[in-house]
Parts: structure tokens; C-alpha cells; sequence
């Protein structure tokens, strides 16, 4: 628990993955990335973002097949990256604030599971 408190810090954060993604070979990683740009735009670096988003994009189009065989998630979450994510990467503020959106999204979605009624309802605010 002690451990998990420290990821109130995005510094913290980021440093454990990027600790996590330096232990994964370049052509493993794939959510890592994905979660760097994320960690970057919550913490106002835009620019460190759209290099991560980018690379993400690029690592994911690349993945739609494995030899022969076709992974269809995968061209559907690069569609949604397209056409629900992209579209908001216009400034550090709106990346920011769309991160922002998502985890309330998914606080919302938790906290209507019963088994996590004790979830914090409190809204997440950058200091």
C-alpha cells in the first residue's frame, strides 16, 4: 500500500516505468509506451507526449499481425488512437485535460462496481 501511495507523484510515476520499460526489449514493448505518452501529457510535457503517442502509433499499426495471423484489436484501438485520441493532442492543455477525462471515466465506471464502492470519489487535480 505504502508503495502505491508513492504514484501520487507523477514524477515517481514515470520513473518506475520508464524502469520498467528499459528492462523490455525495444520490439516488446507496447503498452509501456502508450503509458509514457499518458504520464507525459498528464504532466504537461506535450511535446515528450506526442513523440511517445507516435511511437506508440507506429509500434501498434505494425502489430495488426503476428506472421499470418491477423490480431483485429489491434487495427480497432489504432482506429480509436486516430479518431478519439489524436484529435485532442492540439495543445498541452487539451492532452492534459483528455487524460484527465479518461481517468474519470474509469473512476466513474469502478465506482459503480460494488466491490469498489470505497473507491475515492475525489477528482483527480494536477498540483
Amino acid at each position: 500500500m505504502i508503495e502505491y501511495r508513492k504514484f501520487n507523484d507523477m514524477n515517481y510515476a514515470k520513473k518506475c516505468l520508464e524502469q520498467k520499460a528499459s528492462g523490455i526489449p525495444k520490439n516488446q514493448r507496447f503498452w509501456e509506451v502508450y503509458d509514457m505518452a499518458m504520464i507525459c501529457f498528464l504532466m504537461g510535457n506535450f511535446e515528450n507526449g506526442l513523440n511517445f503517442f507516435e511511437k506508440f502509433l507506429n509500434i501498434l499499426k505494425k502489430s495488426f499481425y503476428a506472421g499470418n495471423v491477423y490480431i483485429e484489436w489491434h487495427e480497432t484501438f489504432y482506429n480509436h488512437c486516430i479518431y478519439h485520441i489524436k484529435p485532442y493532442l492540439t495543445s498541452k492543455e487539451a492532452a492534459q485535460k483528455m487524460v484527465l477525462d479518461m481517468i474519470k471515466r474509469r473512476r466513474n465506471y469502478f465506482n459503480s462496481k460494488p466491490s469498489f464502492k470505497k473507491m475515492s470519489k475525489e477528482i483527480f487535480l494536477l498540483s
